[in-house]
Order: C-alpha cells, then sequence, then structure tokens
C-alpha cells in the first residue's frame, strides 16, 4: 500500500507517509481504516508526507467516493491536514490537488520545509489546547 501511517494518540496526530503512485483505491482504503480501525480522539491532525510520491490517479466518480470518506473523518473531529512537500515534484502534485481539497471542503497547509512543518505543528497544538481553532467549513450547495 503507497499509504502507510501511524496515529500518535499522545499528540493527536495521524502520521502518513506517501509513496509510489497513488491511486483511488488505496486513498479509499486509507479513509476506511482511519474511520473504522482507530479510535481516534477530538481535533486531531493529520500530517501527511508526500515527498516520495510518484504520481496520483483519480477519476471524477472517484472524487464523489473520497468526499463522502472523508466527511466522515470530519465528523470524527479531524480539523486540518499538514502536507509535506519539500521538493518541486511533490508541490507539482499537491498543487494540482488543491481545487479537489476546497470542493471537498478539505482543511489543508501545504509545508515546504520541515522548519515550516514543525512551526505549524507547535501552532496548531497551542490553538487546541486552548480550543481556539475552528476551521470553518461551508455547506456544499443543495445539502
Amino acid at each position: 500500500m503507497p499509504i502507510s501511517f501511524e496515529y500518535k494518540k499522545n499528540s493527536n496526530l495521524i502520521e502518513s507517509k506517501i509513496s509510489g503512485v497513488l491511486h483511488f483505491e488505496e486513498i479509499a482504503e486509507y479513509f476506511i481504516k482511519l474511520n473504522n480501525e482507530i479510535a481516534l480522539a477530538p481535533n486531531f491532525v493529520e500530517i501527511v508526507d508526500f515527498n516520495d510520491a510518484d504520481d496520483l490517479v483519480l477519476t471524477f466518480t472517484a472524487l464523489n467516493k473520497l468526499s463522502e470518506l472523508y466527511q466522515e473523518l470530519t465528523a470524527k473531529g479531524h480539523q486540518i491536514t499538514l502536507f509535506c512537500a519539500y521538493n518541486n515534484h511533490a508541490q507539482g502534485i499537491l498543487d494540482m490537488m488543491m481545487p479537489l481539497f476546497h470542493t471537498m471542503k478539505i482543511n489543508v497547509l501545504v509545508c515546504k520545509s520541515e522548519q515550516e512543518l514543525k512551526t505549524n505543528i507547535s501552532i496548531f497544538k497551542s490553538f487546541m489546547a486552548n480550543n481556539s481553532f475552528k476551521p470553518v467549513r461551508e455547506k456544499a450547495s443543495g445539502t
């Protein structure tokens, strides 16, 4: 599976790593595991290391299913996904995905260096400790 992950309960972080070519089936399997197999605490933050991703293969139909699976994570308390993209290739793939994240109402931040990631994790931990981070999620039209 091109997605490996670990849930760190003490810090309430999901740390994921992407490698190779990423397909819908792997993303769906990842979301299903997070939704059904792990007792996630509210207000968790996801960190996705995208530096070893080679490509992304998705269809329009698959996006609708991913959106449904992601909404289950939102209901469990997902706050934000921090993507690690320290090289041009990873940044390019994520640039292409940004409209998809917006459509799916996913709160994302792309970190282009390890220092930027550490800074953002520190900021979000501070907000979470004070319960002051409340992301705004718009409802999709017609819902």
